[in-house]
């Protein structure tokens, strides 16, 4: 807190030379004044006073700037406040709760469109303020916030809602510059779905309670399934995003992990550095299932992007892979699209034989250059060696940050 200055204005009488914040006044005594030169002391007196009124209102702005700048640094760089009440939390006490028509401010027009939806449940049940102006607030426009367009920026990711299932879909971001703009840029195709079997309600929630409450760099969003809206038991699941997170976290309850690319994979997945899984060829066809204590490391092509899976627990998992036929006929022009047909895009599915009662899979891009084949990733076409990233990936995946406080999970490698 930075020191709050009472001063006490000096007595002109007594005043010869000074100097107060950086202002120097020249010395100037009433008392000493000649009784024979009276039109000068009035112009004398007339100067102290308005000298006099100059130091009180220095005074009086210094007094404000610096009780302002107190109570400023006591609020902000003193001790800081809890996640609830806190600026910086959903939770946090709002400015006003009147209207701004009854101030007399110009109304508005808003469509019943334009109104908080059902993803705001959890938090207008609690009587929660609503996040405005927030680095997430893409997850919450529209109805069922579920479009490729409700994505969010979160550092290194760009994420969505709007994969093949229910979920958080991962991208990898690739930054394009020029002297006037800066962009992250991103190809569909590449993302990474996480998600799980089951089938949930088709509107996710934000997560408003307490202890997950939307804070200044971190929002948990959750699926339900009927069973569970209905008795408070069944599947869900729920994905703390925390901006800067080189992974994307999902956590299960009595549900079901699974992931869906829509690239197809260009070699067998690898469980904990040692088991190759034999997927199944074509969609729904799937291999023997692999027993899985640590990690699977997934390459897709055409993307040439090299992923990292991380299971809290041990887990059994199969996976299938659709590689696309060669496409026949006459070349199309430049620039043009063919019909999308779904029997002929690629495809790769990983998930796991039976539900977790209650376990964690995170996913991380691990080298988007594999192999060089990626012109906008790679540099000529040659791969990098991301060994090394991967190794800190691997060294951290246990420990994962949610809307308030950290947790961590032991594995237990007997098992």
């Amino acid at each position: 807190m930075l020191p709050v200055v009472i001063a006490r204005l000096p007595r002109v009488q007594q005043h010869r030379s000074s100097s107060w914040l950086g202002v120097s006044y020249g010395s100037v005594d009433v008392e000493d004044a000649s009784d024979t030169d009276l039109s000068k002391g009035a112009e004398l007196k007339d100067n102290n006073r308005k000298q006099q009124l100059q130091r009180a209102c220095i005074v009086f702005l210094s007094l404000f700037f610096f009780i302002s700048a107190g109570v400023y640094s006591r609020s902000s760089v003193g001790v800081q406040a809890p996640l609830e009440k806190g600026a910086w939390s959903s939770i946090a006490s709002p400015f006003s709760t009147v209207s701004p028509l009854a101030l007399g401010v110009l109304g508005v027009s808003r469509p019943a469109s334009s109104s908080p939806g059902a993803i705001f449940k959890n938090l207008a049940s609690r009587g929660i303020p609503l996040p405005t102006n927030s680095w997430c607030e893409n997850f919450f426009l529209g109805g069922s916030n579920t479009g490729p367009e409700n994505k969010v920026f979160q550092v290194p990711y760009i994420l969505d809602t709007a994969g093949p299932i229910q979920g958080v879909r991962t991208h990898g971001s690739h930054v394009q510059a020029n002297d006037r703009a800066a962009m992250m840029t991103y190809e569909l195709e590449n993302g990474l779905t996480l998600g799980a079997a089951e089938v949930f309600h088709v509107q996710h929630e934000v997560l408003g309670d307490t202890s997950n409450a939307i804070a200044r760099l971190a929002i948990v969003l959750e699926w339900k399934s009927e069973a569970f809206k209905r008795t408070g038991t069944g599947a869900h699941m729920s994905s703390p995003i925390v901006r800067g997170a080189p992974y994307t976290s999902m956590q299960y309850n009595l549900a079901t992990p699974r992931l869906i690319a829509q690239r197809f994979a260009s070699s067998g997945p690898v469980a904990d550095e040692e088991t190759v899984i034999q997927c199944g060829e074509g969609v729904g066809v799937f291999g023997l299932p692999v027993h899985v204590k640590r990690e699977i490391r997934l390459q897709f092509d055409t993307s040439d992007m090299t992923w990292l899976v991380f299971v809290s627990e041990p887990m059994d998992f199969v996976c299938s892979n659709t590689v696309p036929p060669p496409r026949v006929g006459p070349e199309l022009p430049p620039g043009v699209v063919p019909p999308p047909d779904a029997s002929k895009e690629a495809h790769f599915e990983l998930k796991a034989i039976s539900p977790v009662r209650q376990g964690m899979v995170r996913v991380a891009l691990g080298n988007n250059c594999t192999t060089g084949q990626n012109p906008i990733y790679c540099t000529r076409r040659q791969p990098r060696d991301q060994s090394a990233y991967m190794a800190l990936l691997r060294d951290h995946s246990d420990i994962y940050p949610t809307g308030k406080f950290s947790s961590s999970f032991l594995r237990n490698e007997g098992s």
